[in-house]
């Protein structure tokens, strides 16, 4: 199994590339490919973060393999976390039609690319915001059914993290869903809620109190 990180010299990528070398997800006969923007300091924070997994991680790295066009594309899971994000400070990006706009080239190429040299089976993960965008572009060319957006994970993981603070438990304790757009159409099912010790009618009262007040939702 190989595995491919577009975007993998951004934060989340290269968190992702941590965890999976960590993990040891991959074996050393398998290959992780870290997909960047060619030239300049991109490619060279790139390069010398792939010069960081090989020093920490020797005993255990899987092949690595830089690559910098969307036809250099070769894994059977696909990871796509590049492109521009929705930043906290105010002169950067803020609406998410600006962000589509920005991420849709980079998101069709890629997708294009995998339609042209891919085997028709590898599973896409889609991170890039916005995710529904995401989706919508690679299940255009790729089988729908294996093209995961990751954005109702993530504000599930949330949900859960919200609660479980609200309660003073451990989140691993605490079950929920959140279901739909990642963003402002989120919805918060409450009726998949339920925590770790917290089955007695007083545990029960807590958590309608919770969702009485409205929260919480995620971030």
């Amino acid at each position: 199994m190989d595995i491919a990180i577009i975007g993998a010299g951004g934060t989340i990528g290269r968190q992702i590339a941590i965890a999976l070398v960590q993990e040891r997800v991959l074996p050393p006969t398998s290959r992780l490919q870290l997909i960047g923007h060619a030239g300049g300091e991109s490619a060279r924070t790139l390069h010398g973060f792939a010069a960081d997994l090989a020093d920490a991680y020797a005993e255990v790295l899987p092949e690595i393999d830089v690559a910098f066009s969307p036809d250099e594309l070769l894994a059977d899971i696909v990871i796509v976390a590049a492109g521009a994000t929705v930043g906290t400070d105010p002169r950067r990006i803020q609406a998410r039609a600006e962000l589509a706009r920005i991420n849709l080239p980079l998101m069709q190429s890629y997708a294009e690319a995998l339609a042209r040299h891919g085997h028709g089976e590898e599973l896409v993960l889609v991170v890039t915001n916005p995710v529904e965008l995401g989706v919508h572009v690679f299940a255009r060319s790729h089988p729908r059914a294996r093209v995961i957006g990751m954005g109702a994970y993530l504000d599930t993981l949330r949900f859960r993290r919200e609660i479980a603070a609200e309660l003073g438990v451990r989140r691993q304790g605490v079950q929920g869903l959140v279901l739909g757009e990642h963003g402002p159409g989120m919805v918060p099912c409450w009726s998949t809620v339920s925590a770790y010790g917290f089955d007695s009618e007083e545990g029960r009262a807590r958590l309608a109190s919770l969702r009485r007040r409205g929260g919480p939702t995620p971030e």
